[in-house]
């Protein structure tokens, strides 16, 4: 499968960007293999980035704009490979649920899944045809990383205790000066646009690497 295919552009107009041109409308076992594979890659940089945090809490931030940046070609190749409703819901429920296992938030993983269901139906607003659709979804998708952060907002006191006890004091304190419930939803929904630019440079690059090679 490639991202251009001759069939599909019999059926779409050559002046509107696709995607993909798949036939098919639901997961495959191949997709899910996919959508497994591409979690896990997801999820290794969201954690290498996320060590970044050790450094500074402004580190901590930068380090999920540093993921957002990468896994931006991880997902936009994703959606060419699994260009289904359900690919993002699963990838986002199985990322979610991996971080609560590891002692993250618990509502976390409804915010996985719960972004990643939107950034489905982003999807299906586009046919899961469109590439505009697709980049957008991505940046959907990435607005559920404010989900770990859900304790600043419900138990503030609790959250930056634990903090406390891994970080020191002198940690927290900058933590809790940056980290308002504001500060975090402007930087969430920022950083979703920030993803929303890199996807689109990612299908651009993608786009040259894989009509190059002919891995899809």
């Amino acid at each position: 499968m490639s991202l251009s295919t001759p069939e599909a552009t019999s059926e779409v107009p050559e002046t509107r960007e696709t995607l993909t041109q798949s036939p098919r409308h639901h997961l495959s076992i191949k997709s899910l293999i996919a959508i497994g594979i591409f979690s896990a890659v997801y999820f290794v940089i969201l954690g290498a980035t996320s060590m970044m945090g050790m450094i500074s809490p402004v580190f901590h931030l930068l380090g999920i704009s540093a993921s957002t940046l990468i896994n931006a070609f991880v997902i936009m190749a994703l959606q060419a490979r699994s260009p289904y409703f359900g690919t993002m819901t699963i990838l986002g429920t199985l990322v979610s649920g991996v971080i609560v296992l590891m002692g993250q938030f618990w509502g976390a993983v409804f915010f996985g899944a719960g972004f990643g269901l939107l950034a489905d139906l982003v999807n299906v607003a586009g046919r899961h045809r469109s590439r505009i659709a697709a980049i957008w979804s991505y940046g959907v998708l990435q607005l559920w990383l404010i989900g770990p952060l859900m304790p600043v907002f419900l138990t503030p006191d609790a959250f930056f205790s634990r903090i406390v006890k891994r970080r020191g004091e002198a940690y927290v304190e900058v933590m809790q000066a940056l980290f308002t419930p504001s500060t975090l939803v402007i930087f969430h929904v920022v950083n979703a646009l920030f993803g929303v630019l890199m996807a689109f440079l990612a299908t651009r690059a993608l786009k040259r690497y894989f009509e190059k090679t002919s891995v899809l």
